[in-house]
């Protein structure tokens, strides 16, 4: 793997990370809507530790 990676890269990231976060959000209103909160709940912290594991991830990658 290489260290170097373009500006763009890091522009396209974050803009995956925001459209996963509004899906996110779209998919816990959605089961909160139709079903109970504890699903809405379940389903938020799966996600958020998703997130939150995919960008240290990639900031470890980055340190490589």
């Amino acid at each position: 793997m290489s260290s170097s990676s373009p500006a763009g890269l890091t522009d396209r990231l974050l803009g995956i990370v925001l459209k996963l976060l509004v899906v996110a959000i779209a998919l816990v209103l959605i089961v909160e809507l139709l079903s109970s909160i504890w699903w809405a709940l379940l389903i938020g912290l799966i996600l958020t530790a998703a997130v939150i594991t995919g960008i240290w991830w990639w900031k470890l990658r980055r340190t490589w």
